[in-house]
């Protein structure tokens, strides 16, 4: 991976998330540190290939993308779209 386009891409990602309290951009690194840890643990590489491994990162990397910080229930409540 080119580490200037991973760079800009992971600023994009960034920038795609609210500032409220929890779903934003530091929760979604911690999550991505996360998943980096369960893949090292159980040794993902023996049964992951490359490209899962990375697609599981980038997910966690951008899970909660435009989230706007309220719970499920509250969206439900309100019929948010």
């Amino acid at each position: 991976v080119d580490l200037e386009v991973f760079g800009k891409f992971q600023d994009l990602v960034e920038e795609g998330y609210q500032p409220n309290t929890y779903h934003n951009a530091i929760h979604a690194s911690d999550v991505c540190h996360t998943v980096y840890r369960l893949l090292t643990e159980t040794r993902a590489q023996e049964w992951l290939s490359d490209l899962h491994q990375y697609a599981l990162l980038i997910s966690a990397l951008c899970h909660d993308i435009g989230h706007p910080g309220l719970t499920n229930p509250f969206l439900v409540e309100t019929r948010h779209e």
